[in-house]
């Protein structure tokens, strides 16, 4: 038996037909989708940005990212905004984003996938299917970050 304790917190959401695991410790807020301006030449998974506690935060479109499609508009596709550095945040438009489950660690097998996609932590299977863990902070480079970024506190100043 597992105890409900060393269960942690999680936010699900979809890719494709596959589902993930976002820990909610890096969760800053959920948002419905909102208004956002587009940022001219940047690439087409990055939407945009909105204004929120006087910052910018980027608006990335993971699935068209790691899929190479657009996320779907649906009442379950939501903002998850993450802290990926110190005071700086992202939104990441996610599918099905709209529940969030506890997952105790002992269930999760590493896959060794984070070799090669940063980004993809173990996976366990659970009642709610086979689910990966993601690392937030890994699912853009540290240039594209810092490229981002510089274009944010322009768009801030």
């Amino acid at each position: 038996m597992i105890s409900e304790s060393k269960a942690r917190l999680y936010v699900l959401f979809s890719l494709g037909k596959d589902r993930y695991a976002l820990p909610a410790s890096d969760v800053v807020e959920v948002l419905p989708i909102r208004p956002f301006k587009s940022i001219p030449a940047a690439p087409e998974w990055l939407l945009g940005c909105f204004v929120d506690e006087q910052h910018s935060i980027a608006v990335v479109d993971v699935a068209k990212q790691l899929l190479g499609v657009h996320s779907a508009v649906r009442t379950s596709t939501r903002l998850v905004v993450v802290e990926v550095v110190k005071n700086r945040r992202l939104a990441l438009m996610l599918e099905k984003a709209s529940e969030t489950v506890r997952i105790a660690d002992e269930l999760f097998v590493d896959t060794h996938l984070a070799n090669q996609v940063p980004f993809l932590g173990p996976v366990a299977q659970t009642p709610w299917g086979l689910i990966q863990k993601v690392e937030a902070r890994a699912l853009l480079s540290q240039n594209t970050l810092q490229w981002l970024f510089e274009r944010l506190e322009h768009a801030d100043a």
